[in-house]
This record gives structure tokens, C-alpha cells and sequence, in this order.
């Protein structure tokens, strides 16, 4: 006959003898990295009833062996406490190291933007959104409200020049995604700053489309010297240098950032 167990009922089995021992414990980082997420786990740890401090806080940078937190308390205590704090820690600081990453290689010449967040579950929005912002990056193209004219809007709409004239009463700032579905590149482009549009994104992935865009800004002088120019779509960390080194005001960056490896930490019971 089969016998089974519920994890619950073979924990407290395991630890019936110590139970009430209380027990001191630390969480190191085993790799380096930016934290991200501390005050999430704060707030859960506060739920269990145990002493704890951290040493280290969002923001701060680790590297290998660094204790993040002690703790002190029972075993049951102890194992839920390693549940919080890494699983509230592991993920957000893996992209918060990717984050910060990007950034550095940008050297200011232009804005990391990590957009993904979007397609990520609700439940998952805000840590990914708070992740990137204690790195110093951003998950909005400005800060200040702007509109955003995507593909679909503009396919709906009619083209470009129609969907930037459908919004000319208003006064925002306006953001274009550029594809080159109903014109080229170079004329999309041209269309976007003719009609209103004060960023285009050229949303390709494709190095020869922004270089035509930026062709176009250039050919047009003085009626594109404030229009600002982003690129985007399976863009690398790696590849941060060349395209800053280009000109770039905007680089967006999804996967590489929200996809980050986690940051491997763990608990060790100390004796």
C-alpha cells in the first residue's frame, strides 16, 4: 500500500524534537548583485514572529559570502523565513542586477527603458517595476504623462499621419512605435514628425531601420531638432555600448532585463 505524506506532516515529524529550540541563521549571497526586494520580505518576516536583521538593504550592492540578513529563531520559523526572504529577494535582485547592468554600460549617453513588465502577470507588475527602479531604471519612456500610439493604434487608425491627427487637441506628449508596415522606415519617420509626434520608437530590431530613422532626423534639420529617437525589440544588455555610441536617446530592453537569472543567495543555520 501506498503511504503518503503531506510535506507539512513529515516536517513536523522531522522536527518534533526540536522544535522548541530556537536556532540562529543567516542569508549570504552566492553570487554578486544588486538587492532588490528587502522591503517586501520585511513585511512578510514581520508575520512570523522571529527576531531579524538585515544588513543589507535595496539598492545596496553584494557580493559573494555577503550576509544580507540574520535571524534567530524556531526551526518551523527558520524554514519559512528562508522561503520569504529568498523567494522575495532571488528574482527581483537578479533583475535589478541586469537592470543596473544595462545603465552602467549606457554611461548617461542615453535612457534604459525595461517595458516587459507589461506582458508579465499582475501579481508580478509591481516587484519586476519597483526591481527596475531601485536599479536606477525606468519601465516608462518619460516620466511626465505622454501617449503612447502603438502599432495597433495606428493600424486602426488608419496610418501615422491619422493617428497622430486624431490626438492633435491634446496636449501631451507623443510617443509613435515605427515598424514600417505602411510606409518605409524613412517615411514613417517623417510622417511621425510632420504630424506631432515627439519620440519615435523604431520597434524593429533591426540596426538598419534606426539608422535610416536617424537619417531621416538628420535630413530634416531644424524641424526635427527636438524629436527624440528610441529603439527596441530583443535588444541585448551587451549590446548597450554600440547603440548608445550611435546616438540613441531611448534603448528598450525586455527580455534581457525581466528574463535576469536569479540571485542566488541561501540560509545557513548557524550552530
Amino acid at each position: 500500500m501506498e503511504v503518503f505524506m503531506r510535506y507539512e506532516d513529515i516536517k513536523n515529524e522531522m522536527l518534533k524534537d526540536i522544535k522548541n529550540i530556537k536556532f540562529k541563521g543567516v542569508i549570504k549571497a552566492d553570487m554578486s548583485g544588486i538587492l532588490a526586494g528587502v522591503k517586501n520580505a520585511k513585511e512578510e518576516l514581520n508575520n512570523l514572529d522571529l527576531e531579524y536583521i538585515f544588513l543589507k538593504e535595496d539598492g545596496n550592492s553584494v557580493v559573494i559570502g555577503d550576509i544580507i540578513c540574520k535571524m534567530e529563531g524556531l526551526p518551523d520559523q527558520l524554514i519559512k523565513a528562508e522561503e520569504i526572504v529568498i523567494g522575495k529577494l532571488a528574482k527581483t535582485s537578479g533583475i535589478a542586477t541586469a537592470a543596473r547592468k544595462a545603465i552602467d554600460l549606457g554611461r548617461g549617453k542615453c535612457d534604459v527603458i525595461a517595458g516587459a513588465w507589461k506582458k508579465m502577470p499582475k501579481e508580478l507588475k509591481g516587484q519586476i517595476q519597483e526591481a527596475v527602479r531601485i536599479a536606477g531604471g525606468r519601465t516608462r519612456i518619460i516620466e511626465d504623462e505622454f501617449i503612447y500610439l502603438g502599432k495597433n493604434h495606428v493600424r486602426m487608425l488608419g496610418g501615422i499621419e491619422k493617428a497622430l491627427k486624431a490626438l492633435e487637441k491634446i496636449d501631451l506628449k507623443k510617443v509613435i512605435q515605427i515598424k514600417g508596415e505602411t510606409k518605409s522606415i524613412y517615411e514613417e519617420v517623417k510622417d511621425a514628425v510632420k504630424f506631432g509626434a515627439d519620440i519615435v520608437m523604431i520597434d524593429t530590431g533591426k540596426r538598419e531601420d534606426l539608422k535610416e530613422g536617424q537619417k531621416c532626423l538628420k535630413d530634416l534639420g531644424s524641424k526635427s531638432k527636438n524629436i527624440k529617437i528610441g529603439f527596441a525589440s530583443e535588444v541585448k544588455i551587451k549590446e548597450v555600448p554600440k547603440y548608445t555610441e550611435e546616438g540613441v536617446n531611448y534603448l528598450c530592453i525586455g527580455k534581457d532585463i525581466i528574463d535576469a537569472n536569479l540571485l542566488d543567495m541561501k540560509l545557513d543555520v548557524i550552530n
